[in-house]
């Protein structure tokens, strides 16, 4: 009886190594394939999917810059965005591309926003638009109308 306890335990030990050994390589796998293709969106930080409605973002996006680069729209569609969501000093004049859901905080600050066209429908932390020297001004009353903000609004230009 006992040899054949041990029979069963080596092909259970011998199995269940196949199956780690397998586990590994797609783990490996994965972090090779993130660490090539972050260099295709590198203010995504965490995973994503492209998907014909935009990027679906697991983590946070970031593309504050201290002024360095200027934009009038993001380069990329995103759909929605499980983390935070910072858009800095970028010279954005819209919300094109957007994502419509924010799960974590938004940080608007230092843009040329012009209207409220695209602009996220659900933020799922607090929202901070502050300092946009576009013609439109954000009020609170306005973006409680077209988006549900969680966790307030701040910032000196949503009075």
């Amino acid at each position: 009886m006992t040899h054949l306890n041990e029979e069963w335990a080596e092909t259970m030990i011998k199995n269940l190594l196949k199956k780690v050994e397998k586990l590994e390589a797609d783990v490996f796998n994965v972090k090779i394939k993130s660490q090539k293709e972050k260099a295709k969106y590198p203010y995504i930080v965490g995973d994503w999917e492209e998907t014909p409605e935009g990027l679906v973002v697991d983590g946070y996006v970031d593309f504050g810059n201290s002024g360095k680069i200027k934009m009038k729209t993001l380069p990329v569609k995103f759909k929605s965005v499980s983390g935070d969501f910072k858009v800095w000093s970028l010279g954005l004049t819209s919300f094109e591309n957007f994502p419509e859901t924010i799960g974590g905080n938004a940080r608007m600050c230092q843009n040329k926003f012009e209207g409220y066209k695209d602009f996220p429908k659900e933020i799922g932390g607090e929202l901070t638009i502050m300092s946009n020297w576009g013609k439109t001004k954000y009020t609170k009353a306005i973006i409680k109308k077209i988006c549900n903000v969680r966790d307030g609004i701040h910032g000196s230009d949503a009075k």
